[in-house]
């Protein structure tokens, strides 16, 4: 993504101080809590989260709220429901074609 988002002129950080949301490692959890107030507050959050975790930049800042670490967890839950919905859909895949034969058998045999 090239450019700055078109929801970013609704965002409460906008005009801010970027390293204030770009803190250096080790910060004071009160510095911490501030920025999730203000981003718990803003109207397009789900939005900056959605950019962080798409940009996969999990090393640094705030996005949406969720520290680097957070995202991280967020991305990897999303890799393996992802996974999980992938092995769910090619065993349903492999059981059909059976299961559709029983039904066609059924239709023609007019047993249920």
């Amino acid at each position: 993504m090239t450019g700055t988002p078109s929801w970013f002129v609704s965002a409460l950080c906008r005009g801010s101080d970027t390293n204030y949301f770009f803190p250096e490692v080790g910060v004071s959890m009160k510095h911490t809590a501030n920025i999730r107030k203000i981003c718990n507050q803003c109207p397009v959050k789900e939005e900056c989260l959605e950019l962080g975790l798409e940009s996969h930049n999990d090393e640094h800042g705030f996005f949406g709220g969720k520290s680097p670490r957070e995202r991280q967890a967020i991305n990897a839950e999303r890799k393996r429901a992802a996974r999980h919905a992938i092995r769910q859909a090619r065993r349903v895949h492999d059981h059909e074609p059976a299961q559709a034969l029983d039904m066609d058998r059924q239709t023609e045999t007019g047993v249920a």
